[in-house]
């Protein structure tokens, strides 16, 4: 994960660089600076090879039913239960998918989430996969996740085809960036 700069919070700027918000700290830079906790590495027992995905969903239904279709894709799944969980799972590993429901964490958390993949180094953003599930948006609807910096937006009625719709969308976005992540490769840094 690429560090903050210390004149930026999650979500608006401070003036001046030096202040800090009344408790001193974000909730991104609180979950950077903890300490290291080997439960925090959700992921060591997976060989290279494994492709690892994220639930972020607030709802115990749609967080079923989320982390089946990915892992009938073949995914290892981990489930979040707040914004600040979900940060300490990515303190340590890159996830291959990560799918947040609008609502995650009443509301805030997929605000607070989006803004922390926002900051990282583009080339490992690049190699996250991002669905934004909610009532709001029209599946695939690429406007819509331009606008909210993701990957692909998929409208909650369509849950029951999560897993094809991912499918199609991790493929095309393989795709599109093929000579990219062919270039960092040359370059040692994928």
């Amino acid at each position: 994960m690429s560090k903050i700069p210390a004149n930026r919070t999650v979500g608006r700027w401070i003036q001046g660089g030096e202040r800090m918000m009344e408790e001193g700290k974000t909730l991104f830079n609180e979950v950077a600076s903890g300490s290291y906790d080997a439960s925090d590495r959700p992921f060591d027992f997976v060989t290279e090879q494994g492709e690892t995905a994220l639930v972020c969903e607030s709802d115990p239904g749609l967080k079923d039913k989320t982390g089946q279709a990915l892992f009938s894709l073949g995914y290892s799944v981990k489930e979040a239960e707040s914004v600040r969980d979900a940060l300490k799972k990515m303190r340590f590993h890159v996830f291959d998918v990560i799918v947040v429901n609008a609502d995650f964490d009443e509301g805030k958390g997929a605000r607070e989430l989006l803004t922390a993949l926002e900051l990282l180094d583009v080339s490992i953003r690049r190699r996250i996969f991002v669905t934004l599930v909610g009532d709001s948006f029209r599946t695939r609807d690429s406007m819509a996740a331009f606008h909210r910096s993701v990957n692909l937006v998929v409208h909650t009625g369509d849950l029951n085809e999560l897993g094809t719709i991912v499918k199609n969308g991790v493929q095309e976005n393989k795709a599109f960036y093929h000579t990219y992540m062919e270039a960092l490769r040359k370059m040692g840094r994928s």
